[in-house]
Parts: C-alpha cells; structure tokens; sequence
C-alpha cells in the first residue's frame, strides 16, 4: 500500500471543503426543521403523563 502526502496547501483546501460542507448540512438541517413546526400561536406542548390536578 502506498501512501501520498498532502501538502499544507491541499490540506487547508480540504479542510475548507469539509467547512463549506457542515455549513451546508447545519443550513439544510435548521431549514427543515423550521419547515416542520406548527404556524406560531398553534403549537402547545403536550402535558407530561402521570400525575394531573391530584383527583
């Protein structure tokens, strides 16, 4: 098996590559999630199990 080296040059390149990247991802994942929450004023959180008003 042979190995190539990478010089500080191509390295900071693909360092910048991967950064673009998960800026991409972070971007796409917030759009999303932004894009399946209910219109405001709409969404109420649901109340936890268990014990209620004490009846």
């Amino acid at each position: 098996m042979s190995f190539y080296r990478l010089t500080p040059a191509e390295i900071e390149a693909l360092q910048q590559e991967m950064r673009e990247a998960g800026a991409t991802i972070k971007a796409e994942i917030a759009k999303r999630k932004v894009a399946s929450m209910a219109p405001a004023g709409l969404h109420t959180r649901p109340r936890p199990a268990g014990r209620g008003k004490g009846r």
